[in-house]
């Protein structure tokens, strides 16, 4: 969740954070399974802070919800389609600079860059779109199909020289699709074949539910316990719509690695 705190930060000045919460309840049938170890399992309800927190500042811009997907992959490259939001803060439109940079993370490469200007009207979210081929991009593979090439998504919102918010996150082209097989769909049979840039692929999956009960999952546990699922030859993991919610740890090793997702709403 997040708090809106400017009204109480005294600047210059030393804070403190007091967070209070309720006793864990006794019945847990009406919470949020996500909280609570209650499966296959002794039933544990977690309360407090158990993942990071961070205090962030905006300079009367706001970017929200960057995201870059691959609409299709072809022998040119990838076509792309990029949406954003802007939320700006005062009473003046402001004429910006949208400034996109996708720089090689695990592999030597060329940079794509794109940059366009919006104009914001105060108050409101302003939603930015765009489309184009990113040219020769490196694809992302499953494990066993070749190399996860992943970039660095750098999103930059403007004004002349200085950065007024930025986005950056791992990212890869790849495309994913199910096609019928040859025969065609059949109401009583599973006639489908899974895709990943125009290639067929043979998933090999496994369930992600509570790796630790007592939810100590760092970035470094969680990379031990999903180096051995690609060890074992694991291609894409089911995330558990009444296990724990997962980090951006999670999410990045999983893409470093060559593992697909499958994302289950959380309930």
């Amino acid at each position: 969740p997040d708090f809106e705190i400017g009204n109480y930060l005294r600047f210059g000045e030393e804070n403190t954070l007091l967070v209070s919460f309720d006793p864990a309840p006794k019945k847990f049938h009406d919470s949020l399974k996500n909280s609570i170890v209650y499966f296959q399992g002794p039933k544990l309800v977690s309360t407090g802070i158990w993942q990071p927190v961070r205090l962030q500042m905006r300079d009367g811009i706001e970017l929200r919800d960057p995201f870059l997907t691959t609409d299709n992959v072809t022998d040119d490259g990838a076509n792309v389609k990029l949406a954003l939001n802007i939320f700006q803060y005062g009473l003046k439109s402001k004429k910006l600079d949208v400034c996109v940079d996708l720089v090689p993370k695990n592999f030597t490469g060329k940079t794509f860059s794109f940059k366009d200007t919006i104009k914001t009207k105060p108050g409101q979210l302003n939603r930015y779109g765009y489309e184009g081929l990113l040219e020769n991009v490196k694809l992302w593979w499953p494990a066993g199909m070749g190399d996860p090439c992943l970039y660095q998504l750098q999103c930059k919102i403007k004004d002349g020289n200085k950065t007024l918010d930025e986005y950056r996150c791992n990212w890869g082209a790849r495309s994913i699709e199910s096609r019928p097989l040859p025969e065609g769909p059949m109401y009583d049979k599973y006639q489908w074949q899974h895709y990943i840039n125009n290639r067929p692929i043979w998933l090999k999956g496994a369930n992600w539910y509570y790796p630790d009960r007592m939810l100590r999952i760092d970035r470094q546990r969680q990379m031990h316990f999903l180096q051995m699922a690609r060890d074992a030859n694991i291609n894409i993991l089911r995330v558990i719509g009444a296990g724990p919610l997962t980090n951006d740890d999670f999410y990045d090793i999983c893409d470093e690695l060559g593992i697909l997702v499958q994302q289950e709403f959380f309930h």
